[in-house]
């Protein structure tokens, strides 16, 4: 997957500096080189040494450790700390699901409903989060865990199963019937 991202990276970056020196403006060439330094594609190797851990708190424990990139793994740990202990237990379980399971596009489209479904029926943090960030801008949500070590297991568990049967989208179904039939 790391191979692919980089990929897709150079193509990107090889359109945006044609386009810059199409433009003659060297100056913006040298942004994109730039940036192309800086992109996250160049931390690959930091992000699979941090991000590829079994459980939150070991990827806590990566970043506080890493020295490659001490600014950028500052920045991601506090990013992390910041969000809801819930919703980065479940995003890695997802993760690890769909890494796993080697999930197609539609798979992942109607797990993603079910994951919906929960968060926004008040399962998960997602309305404190936007309390906090949007209508209150206090900037302190009152998350349901008060870190990821609280956060039970079987409670993530639950986020990948319909809160009821008729929740559960089938988009595969649909498209196999929405096609139209062979002659």
């Amino acid at each position: 997957a790391a191979a692919d991202l980089a990929h897709v990276n150079n193509i990107l970056t090889s359109i945006q500096t044609a386009a810059a020196a199409q433009q003659g403006t060297g100056a913006a060439a040298a942004a994109v080189q730039q940036q192309q330094a800086d992109s996250l594609f160049a931390k690959l190797p930091v992000i699979d040494r941090c991000f590829g851990k079994a459980s939150v708190p070991q990827i806590v424990a990566a970043l506080q450790a890493e020295t490659a990139e001490p600014a950028w793994c500052r920045e991601a740990l506090q990013q992390l700390q910041r969000g809801s202990p819930l919703s980065a237990a479940v995003t890695l379980e997802y993760y690890k699901r769909s890494r796993a399971a080697g999930l197609s596009a539609v798979d992942c489209l109607e797990l993603d409903s079910v994951l919906c479904g929960h968060f926004t029926a008040g399962d998960g943090d997602f309305a404190e989060g936007v309390r906090a960030r949007l209508i209150d801008k206090d900037d302190k949500p009152n998350w349901k865990h008060g870190s990821v070590e609280q956060v039970p297991g079987e409670l993530v568990q639950q986020f990948f199963k319909p809160r009821r049967p008729q929740d559960a989208i089938k988009l595969r179904d649909a498209l196999t019937r929405s096609l139209p039939q062979a002659a």
